[in-house]
């Protein structure tokens, strides 16, 4: 903290203790500065975790360590390009005949004999490492974090490849979804016992996040309908259908279409 803006800022250390009935702020020496009950019956500290485990590890910690590798190489790579871009100036002398003073700009001349001054230029092949390593390391973070712009879509990659990969990256958002709805169920338990309330709170993440085309979904539900599916398969495909086309509707006007839709088995 800094007392006076003229005067060196001075450096505190407290700790702070936290257990499920009481806070307290202690000194560097441990001594107890500030102490209070909160009475909540649970340490009011709270772990985000994507994992079976409380203290898994974060699924961003390799992308975390391959960035700082990105961060790193970039860095080595300015060092070279301040370094080696720009190109030196040679002078051929010889041993009796060196010049005194030597200056070269647009209002003065350069003076050579025998053979002419050059420039010379180092080799590129270093930066050319450099940026080939930190494209690789991209292109492992676009892997690992399952980015869906990263994924094939070549001739030579079937459907069920892509399928797979889609499924991989649903999972990932289901562990994601699963971990977030945890967390936010014991902090308002938290937040409930702080206000003296009678718990009332509910959380539901989505728990499907496949991609679904309609147009394709369309294709299919006629193709099947020519199978001869019974009447109660059309109306949950046609509810299925209305899911995907008119996402912004209320709840009201989706139950009054799907009263509509299953009317229809009195066809």
């Amino acid at each position: 903290e800094i007392k006076e803006p003229f005067k060196a800022s001075k450096s505190i250390k407290e700790y702070h203790y936290i257990d499920s009935t009481k806070f307290e702020k202690r000194s560097e020496s441990f001594e107890i500065i500030e102490s209070y009950e909160h009475n909540l019956g649970i340490t009011p500290v709270f772990a985000l975790s994507f994992g079976s485990d409380l203290l898994a590890g974060s699924i961003c910690y390799d992308i975390a360590r391959i960035s700082r590798r990105i961060y790193n190489a970039r860095s080595e790579l300015d060092e070279i390009l301040r370094g080696q871009t720009f190109s030196i100036l040679t002078y051929n002398a010889t041993q009796n005949a060196r010049p005194d003073e030597l200056k070269v700009s647009t209002d003065n001349c350069l003076l050579y004999y025998d053979k002419p001054p050059a420039f010379i230029s180092p080799s590129g092949d270093s930066a050319t490492i450099y940026m080939s390593q930190i494209e690789k390391l991209e292109g492992i973070i676009e892997q690992i974090s399952l980015d869906p712009a990263s994924f094939s879509t070549r001739a030579n990659d079937s459907g069920a490849a892509l399928k797979f990969k889609f499924e991989n990256l649903n999972s990932q958002l289901n562990t994601f979804a699963r971990g977030l709805e945890n967390f936010e169920r014991v902090l308002f338990e938290c937040v409930f016992r702080w206000l003296g309330a009678q718990y009332d709170f509910s959380c539901a993440y989505a728990k499907d996040y496949q991609i679904d085309d309609l147009s394709s979904q369309i294709e299919i539900a006629s193709a099947l309908k020519e199978l001869g599916m019974p009447i109660s398969w059309e109306n949950a495909k046609k509810k299925e259908l209305v899911n995907l086309d008119l996402l912004n509707i209320d709840d009201e006007q989706k139950n009054e279409i799907y009263s509509e839709i299953d009317t229809l088995k009195n066809i």
